[in-house]
């Protein structure tokens, strides 16, 4: 076989294993009653450490949503990406307890990590009254945009999730008010690099926050991911995946 039949064949592999990824993303969001949900998800690579889902409980009106990233890139982090997806298969059943979640998957993928980590969030919001439950290990705060347009960060205390560390996780408990949103993001967009060597950092995502905060989660999305690209100086200029979740809280009575 040629060099560039065994190129094209890799590439190809590559092309389906992208498909197959993108298949472990949320298809689509349902109508949710009391909130509306947003994210984009944007690889540096072929294929990517990143990965996010939500779990709606219609008939007990629950939302729980999760986001990690793995570290490292390409093929081995997008394996354990896909781990991550399989131990979340029964989420359903502990949705109102994000602690007990995250080590539960600490504990699934206890000997397949090697040398990677992760951090990731995961939490539980109850839509009927707007209780919410975060757990964070090691992942990036959660931004808040409260009632009144001001930022804050949940900053709930948690280790990364490693095979040499111990887990260690306090969870926070809080609630929303109508109009609030959670913004959940992976660092790969705090960290991108403009073309002069500036990085983005918090500060420059919450620049870009305030601009469209009374916009609905699928606008902020757009927007933000759009000026991220364009601080970059380009997509292809970005060197770590991306994702950005947006939860936005929308019951009229809590």
């Amino acid at each position: 076989m040629s060099e560039n039949n065994k190129y094209e064949n890799i590439e190809r592999e590559l092309k389906k294993a992208r498909e197959i990824q993108k298949l472990l993303l949320p298809q689509g969001m349902p109508n949710i009653d009391g909130a509306k949900l947003a994210f984009k998800y944007e690889p540096a690579h072929d294929l990517g450490g990143d990965f996010l889902d939500f779990y709606y409980k219609k008939s007990e009106e629950q939302l729980g949503f999760f986001i990690c990233d793995v570290s490292g890139h390409g093929v081995p982090a997008a394996l354990l990406a896909v781990m991550v997806k399989m131990s979340l298969q029964l989420w359903g059943e502990h949705i109102s307890d994000p602690v007990g979640t995250l080590k539960k998957i600490h504990r699934s993928l206890h000997g397949k990590m090697g040398e990677h980590f992760l951090t990731a969030i995961i939490g539980f919001l109850c839509l009927k009254t707007g209780a919410l439950k975060i757990a964070r290990a090691g992942h990036p705060p959660v931004i808040l945009i409260n009632k009144d347009g001001e930022f804050s960060r949940i900053n709930s205390e948690g280790t990364i999730i490693h095979e040499q560390i111990e887990i260690f996780l306090i969870e926070y408990a809080g609630r929303l008010h109508q109009n609030e949103t959670l913004v959940l993001f992976t660092d790969g967009l705090t960290e991108a690099v403009s073309p002069d060597g500036k990085m983005l950092e918090e500060k420059g995502l919450i620049n870009m926050l305030e601009k469209h905060k009374y916009k609905n989660p699928d606008e902020i999305c757009n927007n933000v991911l759009t000026e991220t690209f364009e601080f970059a100086g380009g997509k292809n200029n970005l060197k770590d995946d991306l994702s950005l979740f947006i939860i936005k809280y929308t019951k009229e009575k809590n």
